[in-house]
């Protein structure tokens, strides 16, 4: 059985369209049982779509996740429903089913540079919307939001994101390409 750590990196570009496919984890195994036979597994599968717009200061980001696995649904045993009359498990519709399992494997994002060296951003994870949101009260869990701004050949980035009403992560980040230095 050989593993490897080193992901796999595949980009194409089309005019303002980015495609990438990237595969991590990558193990092959070997069948001793059938000679000359081989099994591939992916761990981690992603497929980030980006897109600027041509005529606006627009760039919308869709990032398919997990896409080695299907159900990323958590299942909390302590929230069943029940018909309040018969006691019967209430079953959900099969189509909001699949629906709501396809979007967990979606991460929305836009970014708008309305002028030269700066850029907001606006970003929507539907997985962690879902697993981390409360019922009983109204938040932005699976939002998150930021901005970045370049002076010089230095930029300077901060973002947040909420994942739960008791505390969400703040980002801040200082980054500068070091191939612009030696210009």
């Amino acid at each position: 059985m050989t593993v490897s750590d080193q992901p796999f990196y595949f980009q194409a570009t089309v005019k303002l369209l980015l495609i990438a496919l990237i595969i991590a984890f990558l193990i092959l195994a070997q069948n001793i049982m059938i000679p000359f036979t081989l099994a591939v597994f992916f761990t981690f599968l992603l497929l980030p779509v980006s897109r600027k717009l041509e005529h606006l200061p627009l760039r919308y980001n869709i990032l398919l996740h997990d896409l080695q696995r299907w159900n990323l649904r958590y299942t909390d045993p302590s929230k069943t429903s029940t018909d309040p009359l018969t006691g019967d498990p209430v079953k959900q519709d099969k189509f909001m089913n699949i629906l709501d399992e396809g979007l967990r494997h979606v991460i929305l994002g836009i970014e708008l540079t309305p002028v030269n060296r700066f850029v907001l951003r606006l970003g929507y994870n539907p997985q962690l919307r879902k697993e981390m949101k409360l019922d009983t009260k109204a938040s932005t869990v699976g939002f998150s939001w930021g901005f970045g701004i370049r002076i010089k050949k230095i930029s300077i980035d901060y973002a947040r994101s909420t994942w739960h009403l008791n505390g969400s992560p703040n980002y801040f980040t200082i980054s500068a390409n070091l191939s612009d230095f030696m210009k």
